[in-house]
Formats: structure tokens, sequence, C-alpha cells
């Protein structure tokens, strides 16, 4: 341990003259400079933003610093160029407990439809559960 920090001292051309020196003469160096890696993209590859910007400037999303906030990635479409924006919600089901809404049964709320009038336009939207007064039930049926 002491020895290394005592080379930390002396000058690189130093090392490297010792490194050279300690080398057989059958072995060829090829010295290069070392610089740390860094991952460019092509220009061809560099992502437009706009979609998010977009989606930003509707309100439809919003950056955030909140625990129970998802990523946005973008990963590339199937046989295109283009990119689809995906949220990886995973960590977030982890962190949330499940809401379960059982299907009721239609014993417990036919005793609440009894003496109801109901308009036949409700009957095909799935409102018909709808409670309403007989003056109003003629106004809808007209629609």
């Amino acid at each position: 341990m002491q020895r290394r920090a005592e080379n930390q001292n002396v000058a690189d051309s130093l090392h490297l003259e010792l490194f050279l020196q300690q080398l057989p003469s059958h072995v060829q160096s090829i010295l290069t400079s070392i610089y740390p890696l860094t991952a460019q993209k092509p220009a061809d590859k560099i992502l437009d933003i706009s979609p998010i910007q977009y989606m930003l400037d509707l309100g439809h999303m919003r950056p955030s610093n909140s625990n129970y906030g998802f990523p946005l990635h973008l990963v590339p479409k199937n046989g295109s160029d283009d990119w689809r924006p995906v949220g990886d919600s995973r960590a977030l089901n982890c962190q949330t407990k499940r809401v379960r809404y059982p299907i009721p049964s239609v014993l417990d709320f036919t005793s609440d439809l009894h003496g109801t009038l109901h308009g036949t336009i409700f009957m095909g939207k799935g409102l018909n559960l709808c409670k309403m007064q007989y003056s109003n039930e003629i106004k809808i049926q007209k629609y």
C-alpha cells in the first residue's frame, strides 16, 4: 500500500520509461491515451422530443418528484423510425393498494328499483339504474 502511495507522486513520463524498460524485446507496445468513454448517438438517432413537449403543453402529463409518479420511456415502434412513449408503472403498482369493486348482486339493488320509471333510451346506454321523476321521463323519451 505504501509503495502505491509513493508511486502516485512520480511523473507520468517516468512511469512510461520504466514500463518500456521492463518489457521483453520481442513485445511490441502500442501506447494510447486513456480518456473516459462517452456514448454519443449519431445525428440521425437523436430523439425528437416534440411529442413529449406536445403532451406537456396539453396538460396530459407534468413533471413530478412524487413517490407515486412513474417514468415515461421512449421505445422504438416496430417497423418504423418513430418512437412511442411508454409509462412504466410496475414500481407504482407495488406501492399502491389495489381497490377491488365487486360486481353488485342483482338482489342487492332490485329493491331500489321498485316503483321507478325508466326511459327506453337509458336501457340502451346502461344508465337504467338512474331514478327519475315522471315529468322528466317524458322529456327524455323524445330524444
